[in-house]
């Protein structure tokens, strides 16, 4: 025991050779001769020892140079601007007539190239291509504060706009405002650390609970080896207190959107004119399956999320392989069959999240996770 030595924060007893407090999760300093048991901080100490470990920094995040900036817009924009095409393919599988689907992806397709260069536009002109961020990592969690005055000016004069305009669009610009507002700040606590995702190349690291990530880190170069540190010693110290960490169930919301998808898609597939033939009875089952998964417990949501993951799967490519096909011969007929594919692939992937883990009905950790595969 001589080597044990003592958190000045918490008072836990710390093995030698660590640099963090397994319990609080704060720096240890490295004493100058060997450690002496001490007894436990009192409340003032523990104050002052943790508004000394605190690291606070300023950030500049640049905009249309950033990866992750990159990769949100265009999975934003291309889910988003692919509605008129799905939307009028649902249409056309009923009517018979694909003509209506190049002029619908054509749409989609400026759709989505007008926002990314509206947004690049917004980011430049507007924003100067810069963000400023204050983030601050003490002994309660990790927090993220938005310094912009513009991003502040642009989302309150977006709710105001959508308000005073009224109306579906209105409504919609003003949501928007309130989702920019709410992001504008963040903050994670410890406990709630679940993982993280490392970029040592960028000087990065993205903190997720346990379904998403809450808060990015962008940090100078000199700091970052002890942020990594830091965080890996909370996630170790979350593993070793609390066991495996506990994924919450998907939330109830997305679950009700991917429910409303499932109908609206499960519709357009029951269509007698589609390009691939599947049976309407094998499409209603894989929607009734795949909606009774989102909302049935964890056994009976794997089982027919793989029901609906390997039997959709094999009728498919059994249609596809025998030539099931319809209206070979109309036009734009090539891009009707993808529009089907897509959205019967939907199905196929909410089967797969489920299956996989990634979408939950119910909380659950890794070990029952496992058993249960």
């Amino acid at each position: 025991m001589s080597d044990t030595r003592y958190c000045e924060a918490c008072g836990a007893a710390v093995e030698a050779g660590l640099r963090f407090c397994p319990e609080c999760g704060q720096p240890l300093r490295e004493p100058e001769e060997p450690a002496k048991k001490t007894a436990p901080a009192d409340s003032s100490s523990r104050a002052s020892t943790a508004s000394a470990a605190a690291i606070e920094w300023d950030h500049e995040m640049r905009l249309v140079q950033n990866p992750f900036m990159i990769y949100d817009m265009i999975k934003v924009w291309g889910i988003g601007s692919m509605a008129p095409l799905l939307l009028l393919a649902g249409l056309s599988f009923w009517e018979g007539s694909y003509r209506g689907l190049a002029a619908a992806g054509f749409i989609s397709f400026w759709i989505f190239l007008g926002f990314l260069i509206l947004s690049a536009l917004i980011m430049l002109v507007i924003f100067r291509n810069r963000y400023p961020i204050h983030y601050c990592v003490d002994r309660k969690g990790i927090g993220m504060e938005s310094r912009s005055t513009t991003a502040s000016k642009v989302s309150t004069l977006a709710i105001l706009a959508g308000l005073l305009g009224g109306g579906s669009r209105g409504m919609t610009t003003a949501g928007a405002g309130f989702l920019a507002k709410a992001g504008e700040n963040a903050h994670l606590p410890w406990r709630e650390l679940n993982g993280a995702h490392y970029y040592p190349e960028r000087n990065a690291i993205s903190l997720m609970n346990d379904w998403r990530v809450v808060v990015r880190l962008e940090m100078p170069a000199e700091i970052y080896p002890q942020m990594e540190e830091r965080v890996r010693a909370a996630i170790a110290k979350n593993e070793t207190k609390h066991g495996p960490p506990k994924m919450r169930e998907t939330p109830a919301p997305l679950r009700a959107i991917l429910t409303l998808l499932a109908i609206l898609f499960g519709w357009a597939l029951l269509g007698d004119e589609k390009p691939l033939v599947i049976p309407p009875a094998v499409v209603l089952a894989v929607v009734a399956m795949t909606i009774v998964a989102l909302w049935s417990n964890r056994g009976l949501s794997k089982a027919l999320g793989a029901l609906a993951l390997i039997g959709g799967a094999a009728v498919a490519i059994y249609a596809y392989a025998q030539g099931e096909f319809e209206n070979r011969w109309k036009e734009y007929w090539g891009l009707a069959l993808f529009a089907e594919l897509v959205l019967w692939g939907f199905f196929l992937g909410v089967g797969g999240f489920i299956l996989a883990g990634k979408l939950r009905t119910q909380p659950l950790t890794p070990e029952l996770e496992g058993s249960n595969s």
